[in-house]
């Protein structure tokens, strides 16, 4: 059987899907799985780093249209990167290379996202202090205000607050917060350096953790992901521009 491992390396704010083996139709599977999980956690850029794969099936390489189609529609741009020469031939054969953004290095693709018009993003790292969460609400209550997104300012705030405090009471780390205003929201990002997941509790624990509770209730979608050095943990608030 054809196979085709897929894996996902988070170097917030990049999401990178490394995939090494044969494509073929049995196994293009296992990489829109991994690029659909990659997606869900709202990337800046996923690259698909191709170096390693052999393509069996030649109608296949298709399969890269369709997932750069569905990086768009989660307003997150998806490239490939370092096909081989036997690669790139069925690409350009396909005229895929017209739809999908195909570089030859991580670096280069990196290169080419960063000279691109960037979405609105501002950023901040604080200590993990209680005073960590005022610094982060005059960032998102300042980001909303120059966004003319003031309708959203008093939810957004609320989500940020939490996804800190969380960080605070719970990693104890330097932590980066980083609100991106996309195209059709705005996604708030908080990581730290700690790779304890954030846990759920329930609405009358005594034990804190319950501001979780508040941000699914808020949020358009959030979630976590580990990163190379600790954790990311993201939510969405749903926006118009």
């Amino acid at each position: 059987m054809d196979q085709l491992v897929c894996t996902l390396e988070n170097d917030f704010p990049v999401t990178v899907v490394r995939a090494i083996g044969e494509m073929s139709f049995a196994s293009v599977p296992a990489l829109r799985r991994i690029v659909h999980k990659g997606l869900t956690d709202h990337p800046a850029l996923l690259l698909i780093d191709v170096s390693a794969v052999a393509v069996i099936d030649d109608i296949t390489v298709t399969v890269f249209t369709a997932l750069v189609n569905q990086g768009a529609a989660a307003d997150v741009p998806v490239m490939l990167v370092g096909p081989a020469p036997p690669l790139a031939a069925h690409l350009d054969a396909l005229g895929i290379g017209r739809t999908v953004s195909v570089h030859p290095t991580e670096a280069s693709a990196r290169q080419a996202f960063a000279e691109q018009a960037a979405p609105w993003r501002l950023q901040v790292d604080v200590d993990p202090v209680p005073g960590a969460t005022a610094v982060v609400r005059d960032l998102v209550d300042g980001a909303c205000v120059r966004w003319r997104l003031r309708d959203l300012a008093d939810a957004t705030a609320l989500i940020a607050t939490e996804l800190v405090a969380n960080a605070v009471q719970h990693a104890g780390t330097e932590i980066r917060f980083v609100v991106t205003y996309r195209p059709t929201y705005l996604h708030l990002a908080c990581r730290d350096r700690s790779r304890v997941s954030p846990r759920r509790r329930s609405p009358d624990d005594l034990d804190g953790g319950r501001g979780l509770l508040l941000i699914e209730s808020m949020a358009a979608s959030w979630g976590f992901s580990e990163t190379l050095d600790g954790k990311v943990v993201w939510a969405t608030v749903w926006g118009r521009r």
